[in-house]
């Protein structure tokens, strides 16, 4: 699995791609969050483990606010393209 954290105001964004599961993954939670619980958690989607692509988040990152870097984007994709883990 690789994963990646991204800080933005009031959030941290974590994103990368699960190897053994084959989907890309986006968990969000505020910066200054009182539990540990997401604001968006990617296993709450109707079929998470189907999500090849981060596209797929654009709404939700949208609707937040949040702009994922390009780089960081193309390293995700490329981790699913290349069938990498542990980054």
């Amino acid at each position: 699995m690789s994963r990646y954290v991204h800080r933005t105001k009031g959030y941290i964004v974590y994103v990368g791609y699960d190897r053994p599961l084959n989907y890309v993954f986006l968990d969000i939670e505020e910066v200054n969050a009182k539990n540990d619980e997401f604001v968006f958690d990617c296993l709450e989607e109707k079929s998470p483990f189907l999500i090849k692509d981060l596209s797929y988040y654009e709404p939700i990152l949208e609707k937040m606010g949040i702009k994922l870097p390009q780089e960081l984007i193309n390293k995700v994709h490329t981790d699913r393209d290349e069938q990498q883990g542990r980054r």
